[in-house]
């Protein structure tokens, strides 16, 4: 009888610490399938991006903790005054809470600053989930109940469906069965495909995480069987 794909030791074999590939390995496995994950191409593409994102789970929120200088690079219009940051900077500049609720007001289903959902739904899970509505399309595709637990995304459970969830609800399935690394990245990174291979935040990183589980997969496990 053949054996479920090893995704455990895929992970630690691939640079997971292996105490986190057992504490995620088997949540993954069983929403790989599901959430079509089920390919040579599609494991690689999807792993190698999350252990990216993530830095091999261990990061599992967003870092808002940026000094003046830094947000109005980032946020220019924002942040910045004639190249320098500005007074609401250096007011926000150190705390995460106060920068989320502010950056992240009246966005993406948010409300206002004083409702806190700007930090409520920030970026979390492998694959930062952000902002109010797509944690609201998140709890309606899965029954997850992110909405009013949005910390079940730092979960190996609740990170499992919702990293899995994105990689289903995006266009980077048809990527990887081009074996098209760059446009995987581009989708995770930017939303969509650029001109430009490469150009992607993290890609250089990232790619040669993915050719080494893609030859993982050929030398441990050819066969890809899930539950």
């Amino acid at each position: 009888m053949s054996e479920y794909f090893p995704v455990v030791a895929m992970m630690a074999a691939n640079g997971c610490r292996p105490d986190i590939a057992e504490a995620w390995g088997n949540n993954y496995l069983h929403v790989m399938k599901r959430y079509g994950i089920d390919t040579r191409n599609r494991i690689a593409g999807f792993f190698s991006n999350i252990f990216i994102e993530s830095s091999y789970l261990t990061r599992l929120a967003e870092n808002l903790n940026y000094k003046a200088e830094r947000l109005a690079q980032v946020w220019p219009n924002r942040y910045s005054q004639n190249g320098r940051p500005n007074q609401l900077a250096y007011q926000l500049a150190g705390n995460p809470e106060k920068l989320a609720n502010n950056v992240y007001a009246n966005r993406m289903g948010n409300g206002g600053p004083e409702t806190g959902d700007g930090w409520r739904y920030r970026g979390q899970g492998p694959i930062h989930l952000t902002g109010k509505n797509n944690y609201i399309a998140l709890s309606l595709n899965t029954g997850m109940d992110c909405v009013n637990h949005p910390e079940m995304l730092m979960t190996p459970n609740g990170g499992a469906i919702s990293s899995a969830y994105y990689w289903w609800s995006t266009a980077c399935r048809a990527y990887a069965d081009k074996n098209d690394f760059d446009g995987i990245r581009d989708i995770i990174n930017r939303g969509k495909k650029t001109v430009v291979i490469g150009d992607s935040h993290g890609y250089r990183e990232a790619y040669p995480i993915y050719t080494k589980i893609q030859q993982w997969i050929d030398s441990h496990s050819p066969e890809i069987i899930l539950p």
